[in-house]
C-alpha cells in the first residue's frame, strides 16, 4: 500500500480529501493490527521452539524441590504424613504467639474530677477560645 502525503492546509480540504483522508486512517489501523497479531505469533512460535527445554526446567525444578525426609532430634523421618506433621509442627512453634500477661488494675484507687471539671472537658469550644488560639 503507498501512501501518499501532501502538505495542505486544512482550509484547502475539500469533501473528497477529507473522506479519503478518513478512509486511509482506517486502512492504517488495520494494517498496525495485522502488525500485532503476526509479532505476536511470531512470540508464540519461539516459545515453541524451547518448550521442551523449559518443561525439563520445571520437572528438574520440582524435583530438587521436594521435601524427601526430615531430621528431628538426629532421627530421620521419611514418612511423607509424619514429615507434613513436622513441618506443621515447625513452623507452629515458629509463629507461636506467646501469651501477653494481662494487666491487672485490682486495688488500684483513681483520681475522680469534679462535676464542674468535667463539663468543662465535656463542653465545645467557644468562638472566643478558637480566636484566642489562633
Amino acid at each position: 500500500m503507498d501512501i501518499c502525503i501532501e502538505t495542505k492546509t486544512i482550509s484547502q480540504l475539500d469533501g473528497n480529501n477529507i473522506s479519503q483522508r478518513k478512509q486511509l486512517f482506517v486502512d492504517l489501523k488495520k494494517v498496525n493490527l495485522r502488525i500485532e497479531m503476526i509479532e505476536k505469533q511470531k512470540i508464540k512460535g519461539v516459545g515453541d521452539i524451547n518448550i521442551k527445554f523449559f518443561h525439563r526446567f520445571i520437572k528438574w525444578r520440582r524435583r530438587k524441590n521436594i521435601i524427601k525426609g526430615v531430621g528431628v532430634r538426629n532421627e530421620l523421618c521419611e514418612e511423607p504424613k509424619r514429615v507434613k506433621e513436622m513441618v506443621q509442627n515447625l513452623y507452629k512453634n515458629i509463629f507461636f504467639e506467646q501469651p501477653i500477661p494481662k494487666v491487672r488494675l485490682d486495688n488500684v484507687v483513681f483520681l475522680n474530677i469534679n462535676k464542674e471539671d468535667n463539663d468543662l472537658l465535656v463542653s465545645s469550644f467557644s468562638k472566643e477560645e478558637i480566636r484566642a488560639a489562633i
